[in-house]
Order: structure tokens, then C-alpha cells, then sequence
């Protein structure tokens, strides 16, 4: 009888042990191969940053910076294993005792419970497991354990541990919490700071130190107290943790919650096309940028702010407040939009865009994508293919209404007007891009002809396919943003195109350079063309239709630009510059409706322009801005506007004007004296451009 009990006691041993090594040779099939263990690097977040190195943005699946095992201060790992794991430096990946304690607890509760889980068996849960509670994947996390602890040593362990866990708020790992909760490296935190980190780890809610700071300072001197009784810390150290106030950084606040939302959509699409989502999501990558951080945040308040300042003093509805408060709206805005790009001129790169007033509202981002009539700002690259080709700012143009049989809409005649519906008859080149003469304008592209203009405008960048008609010197046509503004950097920077970029660098999380900007740029103008263009283009904001940068604003930096106003009062532009600065500015609707009868460049682009570039300057977020070279080959004449001879004394009207060497003028006025009369239309002249300023 006994031998029968013990034959089947045998038996069913043999079966047990037999099932018990199936079940775990069967397990061992569902867990990762070695060499994933041993290759494991966790998913670590991709940072944007500002051409200064400033943190613009972080894309992640989980925010996480991770950190060496030589970054990790003995104490901190001491901490957590004080409090995780006191055993963890004598077992193999399993507690026994906390196992079979565990499983009393489970026995009596009817239910399985985390408790019992060794630092490595966390390991093994956090980074190949699933958080699922069952015996099943109880067991399947001891093997992994064990198979953990024969790939990496305890503190190899100790440290993907600590780079894994989670802090609460999306922060996983030791050195992102000490970033996020004390603003410090992790080398430079404190023992108090370290047991406050370990007191988060069993419940990042419950023992938030920013939610529930007394809860959670409760449990870090609870750790504490373990630290000493295990002889971790000595007695000095315990009492000086325990007396010292933690300061916890308090999280961002949202000002910056749609902080540069367009250039940040073109970055992340650019990586995108590159290098995929597991780079931009899971690659731990460095991300450096073009953007300034603080002329980008400039940028943002200064468009949306001035644009409703707009709507209120102009009584423009529906407003962007009236919008958000409409229940009933169409998810596309329908209010009052605008959009300012800035260059560094001398080679393209971007130092602020917005493309409209709210990313969210708004993605559509009418810098890059918005096709727009330029008006008056497209002027400039008429006179300049009469300036390349030996036209002077003293010549003469006539400002008289004219007729195009056949040029207009339809093949009906053309007859364009100037603004004021007024004729200033024969001006200087000089005054009538200042004063943005139409019909001077229009007389002058039929001079140097629209093919000549054409090309001189594909030759600064503009790449829109443009018509041989003469209203193209209006700007009929339109234009991206983008293009039209990048076009104007010849005129500052001595005749070179530029290409717009917005990537300096882009390295993976081992810090190698996966790729490199090297700016374009190429001549395309002269430097006395570029330099008399830049002194024509000075002129509209010294005594044109720019003088309110000047007068209003008390913007006094030597600066140039063009205001810009199409038909019907749809779009309205100002495009300048400094020595250092390029920065263009567009307002309308996208709906093409008119913006208010009288809506020009002048009233609603330039103001924006002028309080970017003022505050950008005044902050001392742009180095302080020179004068603008002469060229050896530039001579600079004191000439009577007028007669365009060299001024006298008697001379009403005078500038110092810029000629290539050998073409200046060397006889003086002949029309000007002390006998001599200011004739009665020179008179209306002087008239018009003091109130036309």
C-alpha cells in the first residue's frame, strides 16, 4: 500500500515536473530573443531647437532624455533601491521571499497583485511586457528576469531601470525628471531631490510633488529614514536631507501653447520626408533650427495683437473674438488673417514665421502656401531692370494717364489709375517708386519693356511662371508669400539671391550629423545696382509712402522697404529691411473680399512691420543694425531733384544720390537761382509729396 502511494506520489512528481518544464520552455518561446535584451535602447524624445540652442519643441512617444550610468549620482541609485528593491544586489532577477509573500497575499485576496516585483522583474514589465495582471504574464516576467540578469550586469540593470520608469506628466526616466521637477542635471540634484524622485515611482498621481508636495515629502523621508537604518547614508546626511525645502519647478505655463505652430508643422513634415516617424517620435535626435526663439514669439504676439487692434479701430466683422464665441461657426476662420516671415538676408535663413493668427484654427500657412496678388510690391523689380540697364533715380518718368488697346481682362482696353486718381506728369524714377506712382510705373515698364522686367524678377528669386503684359508692373499676378519677400534680399545684401531654409543640423541620439545646411546664394545683381536699388527703396520710408516707420513708429535704423496694395483693397503688404534683417508682412482675407474701402499697406502691413522690427531691435534680440556699405564703384552727388545736376545753395529739393563712378553728374542746377522762381507745377510737386508722406 505504501509503495503504491509512493509509486503514484513518483509519478505525479515526474508529471508536475514535466508539465512545469513545458510550460516553461513554452514561455520561453513567447519572450524576445537575446539580442533585442541585449540591443535595447529605450524610445527617447526628438528636440527642436532655436538657432541658439534654445528647446522650441519635443516630439516623443514618451518625453525622455536618457542618461549614463556615470551621470547617475550613487545616491540616486541607492534611493530607488532603498525603496524598490533592498535585496536587489543578492538575487538573480527573483525575491524569493517577496515572491512567496506575494503569493499569500494573491491566496487570501483571490487576486494577483504586483507586489513582489524585483527592480529587474519592472524592467522586464516596462520594457518587453504588457501591464496586463495574470499569472500568465506573472511568470513569463520572472523568466524574463532571470534572462535579463545573465545579458547585463546590476548596475547595467539599476540604469535602463532608472532611464525607463515613469514620473507622471508623459516624463520617463531619472534625468528628465530632475530636468522637469528641479530644472537641474541630474549630476547636480540633491539627496532630498533624490528621494523625492524615488518617493513618485509607485504612484506618479498619488505622489505628485507638484499636486500633492506634502504627500509626497511624507514618503521621500520615509525613504530617507531606510537609507540611514540600512547604513545607505550616514546620520549628518539623513539629518540634512530631512531638514532641507524642496523647490519644484513649476510646469510651463501655456502662453506658449500655440507658440510658432506653422514653422513647427514645416519642420516636422521635413523630418518626416527624411527620416520617418520613429526618428521624429522614438529617435532621441537634435533638431537644430534657424529659429530665433524669441523674434519667433515676437512674431506670433505682435501679428495677432496689431491684426485685432485692426478690426476695432476699422470696425472689420466678424472679429477673431466674435469667431470663437460663434457656436454655429464653419471650422474654416473667416476673420481678418496675416502673415510675416523674417530672413537673415545675407543667407536665407529663417528667423521667424507665422503664417496666420492661430496654428490650431488655422493650419493653412499663407507664407508657404497662399498665392496672393502683390500690387505696389512688385514694383521694385521693374526699377530695377531699368536701373541695371542705365537709368539713374534722377531720370525722368512721366506720371499721365494712358491707354493699352487690347491689354486689359478679355482683350478690352487697359487704362490703368494711380491711387489718388491724380498726375503728378514728369517725375523722377526716385519719387515715383517713393510715392508708388502707378501710371509712372506702367510708362516705365513700357520703356525698358515687360520681357526686361520679367526676367530681372525670375533672376531675384520670384519662380511663379509671369505673363508678358505690362500690368505685371502692378502685380497682377500673384505670388507665395515666401517667394516675393526672399526676392527683396538682393536689394540689402550687395545683389546675391538666397534661398530660404530652416535647418542648420540634424543629428541622431549619438550626436553623429546626419545632415548639414550650406546656405545658397548666388549674384544675380551687380553691387552698384544692388546699392542705388537699396537707396530707392530707403527713399519710400524716408520720404514715400514708408515715412510713418519714421514718423509714427520712431523706427530710426537705417532701413528700406515697399508698401504693396492690389485692387479692390484685397491684400495689403509691406516688405523691408535692415542691415541685418529682412522681413516681409501680408494682411487680408482668404476669402479675397476686400479688407475696408481705403485698406492699404501703408495702414495695415506696415505697422506690423514697424513694431516687430522696433521691439525685435529695442530687446536686443538682433544685433544692432549699421548703415549699409558703399561700394567702391558708387559715387554719392548732392543733386537738385529737380534738374538732376548737382545742387546748389538755391536748390528747393536736394538728396545725396548714388551713380556708378564715371556717370555722375558734373555741372550744376541751371534752373535754380537766386533770381530764379520755383516754377508753378514744381510747386504742386513739392505740395503733393509733403501730403503724401
Amino acid at each position: 500500500m505504501l509503495k503504491r502511494i509512493l509509486k503514484k506520489t513518483i509519478i505525479l512528481y515526474i508529471a508536475f515536473m514535466l508539465i512545469l518544464i513545458i510550460s516553461v520552455a513554452l514561455l520561453e518561446t513567447t519572450l524576445p530573443p537575446a539580442y533585442l535584451i541585449e540591443n535595447y535602447t529605450p524610445p527617447n524624445a526628438t528636440e527642436i531647437l532655436d538657432r541658439n540652442g534654445k528647446r522650441l519643441y519635443t516630439y516623443f512617444l514618451q518625453i525622455r532624455e536618457t542618461a549614463q550610468s556615470k551621470e547617475i549620482p550613487s545616491f540616486v541609485k541607492n534611493a530607488f533601491v532603498s525603496v524598490e528593491d533592498k535585496r536587489f544586489y543578492e538575487h538573480s532577477g527573483i525575491d524569493l521571499k517577496r515572491v512567496i509573500k506575494a503569493i499569500i497575499v494573491d491566496i487570501i485576496t483571490m487576486k494577483p497583485h504586483q507586489g513582489g516585483s524585483t527592480i529587474t522583474q519592472q524592467l522586464a514589465r516596462n520594457v518587453f511586457l504588457s501591464f496586463r495582471r495574470s499569472i500568465i504574464r506573472k511568470a513569463r516576467e520572472m523568466l524574463l528576469a532571470i534572462k535579463i540578469e545573465r545579458y547585463f550586469s546590476k548596475d547595467e540593470i539599476l540604469t535602463l531601470y532608472l532611464n525607463q520608469i515613469y514620473f507622471g506628466d508623459g516624463i520617463y526616466g531619472i534625468k528628465t525628471a530632475a530636468r522637469y521637477f528641479f530644472d537641474k542635471d541630474l549630476k547636480d540634484i540633491t539627496l532630498k531631490e533624490a528621494a523625492t524622485l524615488a518617493a513618485i515611482v509607485r504612484s506618479p498621481v498619488f505622489y505628485s510633488p507638484i499636486k500633492y508636495r506634502e504627500r509626497n515629502q511624507k514618503r521621500a523621508n520615509l525613504i530617507l529614514k531606510v537609507m540611514y537604518d540600512e547604513g545607505v547614508i550616514t546620520k549628518e546626511e539623513y539629518e540634512t536631507a530631512i531638514k532641507e525645502e524642496i523647490h519644484i519647478k513649476k510646469p510651463e505655463d501655456k502662453e506658449q501653447e500655440h507658440f510658432g505652430g506653422y514653422i513647427l508643422e514645416m519642420i516636422r513634415n521635413y523630418i518626416l520626408s527624411r527620416y520617418g516617424e520613429d526618428f521624429l517620435f522614438k529617435g532621441g535626435g537634435k533638431v537644430y533650427t534657424t529659429i530665433d526663439f524669441n523674434l519667433q514669439k515676437l512674431a506670433d504676439k505682435v501679428v495677432d495683437s496689431m491684426l485685432t487692434e485692426i478690426e476695432k479701430e476699422k470696425n472689420i466683422h466678424p472679429t477673431r473674438e466674435e469667431y470663437l464665441q460663434d457656436t454655429t461657426k464653419d471650422k474654416k476662420p473667416y476673420y481678418l488673417q496675416g502673415a510675416l516671415l523674417a530672413l537673415n538676408p545675407e543667407d536665407g535663413a529663417i528667423l521667424a514665421l507665422t503664417g496666420g493668427r492661430n496654428f490650431k484654427e488655422s493650419p493653412f500657412n499663407r507664407i508657404l502656401q497662399a498665392k496672393r496678388q502683390p500690387g505696389s510690391a512688385f514694383k521694385p523689380f521693374v526699377y530695377l531692370a531699368a536701373i541695371d540697364n542705365g537709368f539713374y533715380p534722377t531720370d525722368k518718368i512721366m506720371d499721365i494717364p494712358i491707354v493699352l488697346k487690347g491689354q486689359g481682362p478679355g482683350g478690352e482696353d487697359w487704362k490703368p489709375d494711380n491711387y489718388d486718381h491724380k498726375y503728378l506728369g514728369r517725375i523722377t524714377l526716385r519719387d515715383a517708386l517713393a510715392l508708388s506712382r502707378n501710371l509712372a510705373t506702367v510708362n516705365l515698364i513700357l520703356k525698358i519693356g515687360p520681357d526686361a522686367a520679367l526676367m530681372y524678377a525670375k533672376r531675384m528669386g520670384i519662380r511663379t511662371y509671369l505673363p508678358p503684359y505690362p500690368s505685371i508692373a502692378l502685380g497682377g499676378i500673384a505670388l507665395t508669400p515666401m517667394e516675393l519677400i526672399a526676392a527683396y534680399a538682393p536689394f540689402q545684401n550687395g545683389g546675391y539671391r538666397i534661398r530660404p531654409y530652416f535647418i542648420k543640423k540634424i543629428e541622431d541620439r549619438n550626436g553623429v550629423v546626419l545632415e548639414e545646411a550650406h546656405p545658397v546664394k548666388v549674384k544675380v545683381i551687380d553691387n552698384a545696382t544692388s546699392y542705388i536699388m537699396n537707396y530707392m527703396l530707403r527713399t519710400v520710408v524716408n520720404h514715400g509712402t514708408g515715412i510713418n516707420i519714421r514718423r509714427k513708429f520712431k523706427f530710426n535704423l537705417p532701413c528700406g522697404g515697399k508698401t504693396g496694395t492690389t485692387n479692390e483693397y484685397r491684400d495689403n503688404w509691406f516688405i523691408g529691411f535692415t542691415s541685418n534683417l529682412l522681413t516681409g508682412v501680408w494682411v487680408g482675407f482668404d476669402s479675397l473680399r476686400t479688407i475696408y474701402k481705403g485698406a492699404t499697406g501703408a495702414g495695415n502691413a506696415l505697422p506690423i512691420w514697424a513694431v516687430f522690427n522696433k521691439t525685435a531691435y529695442d530687446s536686443g534680440y538682433v544685433e544692432p543694425a549699421t548703415d549699409f556699405p558703399v561700394p567702391d564703384n558708387i559715387v554719392i552727388a548732392n543733386v537738385c531733384l529737380q534738374s538732376g545736376l548737382l545742387a546748389t545753395e538755391y536748390c528747393p529739393r536736394t538728396d545725396e544720390v548714388p551713380f556708378r563712378e564715371g556717370d555722375e553728374p558734373t555741372t550744376y542746377c541751371n534752373i535754380h537761382g537766386p533770381m530764379k522762381k520755383v516754377n508753378t507745377f514744381h510747386q504742386m510737386e513739392l505740395e503733393f509729396i509733403k501730403t503724401h508722406r
